[in-house]
C-alpha cells in the first residue's frame, strides 16, 4: 500500500522507536526494575512498530510476548491484566496470525464491518461488562487500580477478539484501549510506583502505533472494498459474456437442427424421381415390343 510519505514516515517511526527503546532501557536502569518486567516493553516496541504496518507478524511476537508481560502484572498485583494477557492476548493473537494469513491481503488480511445494530449492541455491551468488572473488582478489594484495570481487561478482550475477526471496529476500540492503558500507568505512577515508567513510555509509543495504524486500517479498508467491487464487476462482465456465447451457440445449433429436415425432404424427392424415371421405362419397352408384333403380322399379310 503506497502511503503519500510513505518513506518519511517510515523513517520517522524507526527513529522513534530507537528512542523509546533507549529510553526504556535507560529508565528501568535508573529505577532497578526487574529485567522480566523490562524485557516485554523492550520487545513490545518491535511488536507496535510491525502494528503500525498493519502487519500480521505484529501478532506473532506480540502473542509470545504477551507470555513475559502477564509476569510482569502478577508481580504488580493488576490481576486484571494479568487475566488478559495470559487467558486472552496471547492464545488469541497466536490465532490472529493464523486467521490473518488464511485470508492474507498484502502483509495483512481482508478486513470487514459490523452493521450498524450489532456496533450500537457491541457498545452498550462494552459498557455493562466493565461496569460489572468494576463493581466485581471493588467487591474483591485486592486489584490495584481497578477503573483501569478492569477496562484493560474488558476493552483488551474485546480488541482482540475484533481484530481476530478482521472487523474495522477494532480501530476504535484499540484508541479506547490505548487511553485506559495509559490512564492505568499514568495513575499507577501517581501511586507511588515510580518504576513503572517503562510502562507508560511503551504504552505513549504505543498510542502513538495505534493511530498510525488506524489511519492505515482505514485506508486498507478502502482499496480492499474497491478490489472486491471492480472483482464483481469482472465476474458479471464474463457472465453476460458467457451468456451471450451460450445463446449463439444455441441459435447456431437450431438452425443446423431446422436444416436437417429440409435436406432430409430434398433427398427423398430425388429418389423418388430417380424411382419414377425407371418406372416409366417398363411401359416403352411394351409399347415397342408391340410395335414390332404389328410390323410382322403386316409382313406376313403381304406375304399371303
Amino acid at each position: 500500500m503506497k502511503v503519500k510519505g510513505g518513506k518519511a514516515l517510515s523513517v520517522v517511526n524507526n527513529c522513534l522507536a530507537a528512542a523509546v527503546f533507549i529510553l526504556i532501557l535507560v529508565a528501568g536502569i535508573i529505577t532497578r526494575q526487574m529485567f522480566i518486567k523490562l524485557l516485554p516493553s523492550l520487545i513490545s516496541v518491535a511488536v507496535y512498530l510491525l502494528s503500525a504496518r498493519v502487519s500480521r507478524f505484529a501478532f506473532l511476537v506480540g502473542g509470545l510476548n504477551s507470555v513475559l508481560y502477564a509476569a510482569g502484572f502478577l508481580m504488580e498485583g493488576v490481576y486484571g491484566s494479568f487475566l488478559s494477557a495470559i487467558l486472552f492476548s496471547f492464545p488469541v493473537q497466536i490465532y490472529t496470525f493464523f486467521a490473518w494469513r488464511k485470508h492474507a491481503y498484502k502483509q495483512a488480511t481482508e478486513f470487514r464491518r459490523m452493521k450498524v445494530k450489532n456496533e450500537v449492541l457491541l457498545g452498550i455491551g462494552t459498557a455493562v461488562c466493565w461496569a460489572a468488572a468494576y463493581f466485581i473488582a471493588l467487591q474483591i478489594g485486592s486489584a490495584k487500580q481497578q477503573f483501569f484495570d478492569m477496562g484493560v481487561l474488558v476493552v483488551g478482550i474485546i480488541v482482540q477478539l475484533l481484530t481476530a475477526g478482521a472487523f474495522m471496529e477494532a480501530v476504535v476500540f484499540n484508541v479506547i484501549n490505548s487511553v485506559v492503558n495509559t490512564g492505568l500507568w499514568i495513575s499507577s505512577m501517581a501511586a507511588g510506583d515510580i518504576a513503572n515508567v517503562t510502562y507508560l513510555i511503551i504504552n505513549l509509543f504505543s498510542f502513538y502505533c495505534v493511530i498510525i495504524s488506524s489511519v492505515k486500517w482505514v485506508m486498507l479498508y478502502g482499496e480492499i472494498k474497491k478490489y472486491k467491487s471492480e472483482k464483481a464487476e469482472d465476474a458479471g462482465t464474463l457472465g453476460t459474456a458467457g451468456a451471450e456465447s451460450a445463446e449463439n451457440a444455441a441459435a447456431v445449433e437450431g438452425e443446423e437442427s431446422s436444416a436437417e429436415p429440409a435436406v432430409a425432404e430434398q433427398t427423398s424427392a430425388a429418389e423418388g424421381g430417380v424411382t419414377a424415371a425407371e418406372d416409366s421405362e417398363v411401359p416403352l419397352s411394351a409399347a415397342a415390343g408391340g410395335e414390332e408384333a404389328r410390323r410382322s403380322d403386316t409382313n406376313k399379310n403381304e406375304n399371303l
